[in-house]
């Protein structure tokens, strides 16, 4: 397995770069550099495989406590309350497997996301699968996560 870098003249997102490499033979694994994680990427790259993916994006189940009463209202009328609800949503947890055919819908040296690169290809009529991630999972981009980070590895859960 061979490790590249690249050198970007100027910020091309986090898909952009990736119109720097020539296209490759296999699937590519691109991982955001401040996820920490478990993730089986055998598993990943058969399920990417078996769907016959142009992309596979990992997502995780991530629930966002709201800490008072929720109020529902028609016009001045309350129509309900619910009492500190927990929303579920499934979020992009910045890892992806990239078959070669996506390299043709990447704008070369050029600005590019990977939320731009997702709705590109969807637009486009390719195949994005979703692989939800039930493994530990991480983004340590802030202060705090970092320091569970310090902690998780320290215990051993990494």
């Amino acid at each position: 397995m061979a490790v590249e870098y690249l050198s970007e003249d100027r910020p091309l997102g986090t898909a952009g770069a990736l119109s720097l490499l020539d296209a490759p033979d296999e699937p590519v694994l691109v991982i955001n550099g401040d996820i920490l994680t478990r993730t089986d990427f055998r598993a990943m790259l058969h399920f990417h495989q078996d769907y016959k993916a142009a992309m596979t994006v990992g997502i995780k189940q991530y629930s966002v406590k709201v800490p008072f009463g929720v109020v529902q209202v028609r016009g001045a009328e309350i129509a309900g309350l619910e009492e500190k609800p927990v929303a579920q949503f499934f979020v992009v947890a910045g890892i992806y497997l990239l078959s070669p055919e996506v390299w043709k819908f990447l704008p070369r040296g050029e600005h590019c996301d990977m939320p731009d690169l997702i709705r590109r290809l969807v637009g486009e009529g390719q195949k994005v699968v979703s692989f939800p991630i039930n493994e530990y999972w991480l983004d340590v981009g802030c202060p705090d996560d970092y320091q569970q980070a310090q902690s998780d590895v320290a215990d051993g859960r990494v």
